[in-house]
Formats: structure tokens, sequence, C-alpha cells
């Protein structure tokens, strides 16, 4: 088993499924290192705060994870 396979590694939606309500939201991010670019889920209440803590560690937002395939 891998993180993959546990809840740690999931987004947090379920397939098909956009009840997000005021809770945490899935975030994409993208961040460099060691001359390649890595993506990252940031959980955050709102654009402003996810942002915020992407540029505090050196990463850029792409946008809300909305659904899931």
């Amino acid at each position: 088993m891998n993180r993959f396979e546990t809840w740690f590694g999931d987004n947090g939606l379920v397939q098909g499924r956009q009840d997000l309500g005021q809770r945490l939201r899935p975030y994409g991010a993208r961040y460099r290192f060691m001359d390649r670019t890595w993506g990252i889920v940031v959980w955050a209440y709102s654009w402003d705060e996810a942002n915020w803590y992407a540029r505090s560690h050196g990463m850029k937002i792409d946008g809300l994870i909305t659904d899931v395939l």
C-alpha cells in the first residue's frame, strides 16, 4: 500500500461531487525544486489564504480543485 491508496494522498473530493461549503478547500499549487516542477494540494479557506501560504513557501497557486475524474 502507498500513500495514494489512503486518505492522506487524496485531495478530499468525492468523484462527481462539489460539496465544498465553508470547509477547507483544495487548491492546486506548483513549485520548482532541483530543476523540476512539482504539484501539491494546498488546503485553505479562501483564495487569498491559499495565495498567502503559497507565496510564503515559494509556490504558485494554479486554481481551486473543484472536481475529480
